[in-house]
């Protein structure tokens, strides 16, 4: 399983499986850092950095418009990837594509490991802002 383990406010933490195959995300353009400053090295664990002018989240369910993070959150998506969710907080990658559903662009289900669950989240159509 690949899976999208956390958003900082310039890079994405993600997990890939053993046999994913990583230089995939390098041909669609994504750079891969091993090192993080938010995080010690791990196995399989990589850092994917992005562009950011405002902070990821300022607080709590606020999401800033950062396009390259939007686009690069569409395409693990795209790729199968599990967005990860924690009762630590509620800035985490699963709360960060419900917002993408609430504005209306992402308006399919994603994959999602919440409290251990895999599950398929899609938000009720009467949710999303017009």
């Amino acid at each position: 399983m690949n899976l999208v383990k956390w958003i900082f406010d310039d890079e994405i933490e993600v997990a890939l499986a053993q046999d994913f195959d990583k230089a995939l995300l390098t041909r669609l353009g994504f750079k891969l850092n091993k090192t993080s400053k938010h995080s010690r090295a791990t196995p399989n664990v990589y850092y994917i950095p992005y562009p950011t002018y405002d902070a990821f989240s300022p607080t709590t369910y606020v999401f800033t418009h950062n396009e390259r993070l939007r686009d690069i959150c569409l395409r693990l998506h795209e790729l199968g990837f599990v967005f990860w969710g924690t009762f630590k907080t509620e800035k985490s990658p699963i709360d960060y594509m419900r917002e993408l559903q609430y504005r209306g662009v992402l308006t399919t289900p994603f994959r999602a490991l919440n409290a251990g669950d895999l599950e398929t989240v899609l938000i009720d159509e009467t949710q999303r802002s017009k």
